[in-house]
């Protein structure tokens, strides 16, 4: 028996990951865990499944003769999962679906704070402050760093790194690198290349809904009195929520989620947009480079 994992969605964060873990988990030939991300190989990122028997038994009613996948986005930040997985099955498979890095960027700063992970609703004043923070949290204990790299916005999108240390680790036959607008843009031609890559037969294509879609906070006064409730309201409320808990209320994780919603998305400012475009410009150089073609539009087109 095949060492598991077969094949890993190593990332990048916000850039279709769960989608292609979605429409993969639903092809007969491949089994994927139910845990999305178990992260097991990142172990410089805080928060993975600890131990090799934990992360096996995710893999043990996989059906005799399928392929094995997982997907964990940690992967492709973390210095030394590439490695790992690499040196625990030697024929693993690496997908990496990439994109543009300042779009990408954005949509996880919407992810942080909407899950609490981020406490700065505007993304602007979330990248400035990015120093001080991952300076302050490198003093800190390790479990108050689980979620440091959804904030991190410039380490997680480094691709010009990260598409390096997977080249210099595995076989070109086993990478596989797509991007996010062109597959969504025509997903069933690029799900089929995808199928070649993973060695899988063709089959009825799936329906390519909508996975993951963003969702944003409709009212920021709300959430931030949410998480930081006057200390009248914190005295009243503390009677009553073991009760509460003890039969299934989480009166404020449900008002939390009815205050998410699909507002339209904000535009970028204009130059700060700019600025983040040159910031990644010399990563979308390299990754350019590296994989021999054209990714996104960029300040570099200005230059050539």
């Amino acid at each position: 028996m095949s060492e598991v994992p077969d094949f890993v969605i190593a990332g990048a964060a916000k850039s279709g990951t769960t989608a292609l873990y979605t429409y993969l988990s639903q092809h007969p030939a491949v089994f994927m865990p139910t845990e999305k991300e178990p992260a097991f190989f990142s172990t410089d990122v805080p928060g993975g499944i600890p131990s090799l028997e934990e992360y096996r038994a995710l893999f043990a009613r996989a059906p005799a003769h399928c392929l094995t996948g997982e997907a964990s986005t940690r992967y492709l930040y973390s210095g030394v999962a590439i490695p790992r997985l690499i040196a625990h099955n030697p024929a693993v498979k690496i997908v990496v679906i990439l994109r543009n890095p300042v779009d990408a960027a954005y949509s996880l700063h919407g992810y942080a704070y909407r899950y609490g992970h981020e406490d700065i609703a505007d993304f602007e004043r979330a990248w400035r402050l990015q120093p001080t923070r991952l300076m302050r949290n490198a003093h800190e204990p390790s479990t108050a760093q689980t979620h440091v790299y959804e904030y991190d916005y410039r380490g997680v999108y480094r691709y010009g790194v990260q598409i390096r240390r997977i080249l210099d680790c595995v076989p070109a036959g086993q990478c596989h690198f797509m991007l996010y607008e062109e597959f969504f843009s025509d997903p069933a031609t690029h799900y089929a290349e995808l199928m070649r890559f993973l060695g899988l037969a063709p089959v009825p294509t799936p329906a390519f809904s909508i996975v993951n879609e963003y969702v944003g906070v409709r009212s920021h006064r709300l959430e931030r009195l949410l998480r930081r409730p006057p200390e009248v309201v914190r005295v009243l409320y503390a009677p009553f929520r073991p009760l509460l808990h003890a039969v299934g209320l989480h009166p404020v994780q449900l008002v939390k989620r009815m205050n998410w919603g699909r507002p339209r998305k904000t535009a970028l400012r204009a130059a700060f947009r700019a600025e983040l475009e040159d910031y990644f410009s010399g990563e979308v150089a390299e990754a350019e480079r590296l994989l021999g073609r054209r990714l996104w539009s960029s300040p570099i087109d200005a230059v050539e």
